[in-house]
């Protein structure tokens, strides 16, 4: 839900979860 992940931050969400990088930060923190 930020900046960065306004490019796919469902893809990045989903990736977070995992911690499979900067999507691990975005992930968490919507979660």
């Amino acid at each position: 839900m930020t900046k960065v992940s306004t490019r796919g931050g469902t893809m990045r969400i989903f990736k977070g979860t995992d911690g499979e990088g900067s999507g691990g930060v975005d992930g968490a923190s919507s979660s």
